[in-house]
């Protein structure tokens, strides 16, 4: 957890997802989804709810693996199978599902539009 004493008081950490924050009217200066895109099964409404949780004036932030044969070695290969971080198949989907085209830089741009 957080060590700043002065941050501290003012974090809070919970398990939920975005469209449950969003049910709760919450909003955020800052929403950021690292790595999770690629898993969810309607990229589109996810990346919705995440805007709804932004503030007027905030700062939504959404990164993906890119898909590029060294990003494969690395995040896949290597994460899956050899050091095993996250367990085998984690990427399947998101290698060979056709929504995987949504994780194209322009289509990004036209989805937060």
């Amino acid at each position: 957890m957080c060590s700043d004493a002065t941050v501290a008081p003012r974090v809070a950490y919970r398990a939920a997802t975005a469209e449950q924050l969003v049910a709760e009217g919450l909003t955020f200066d800052a929403v950021l989804s690292l790595e999770v895109i690629e898993h969810v099964a309607d990229p589109r409404a996810f990346v919705a709810s995440l805007a709804a949780l932004v503030r007027p004036g905030g700062l939504l932030v959404v990164s993906t693996i890119n898909r590029t044969p060294t990003s494969y070695a690395l995040g896949v290969l290597a994460a899956e199978h050899v050091l095993r971080w996250v367990p085998a198949g984690t990427h399947e989907v998101y290698i060979h599902e056709p929504r995987a085209e949504f994780f194209h830089p322009h289509t990004h741009v036209l989805t937060l539009s």
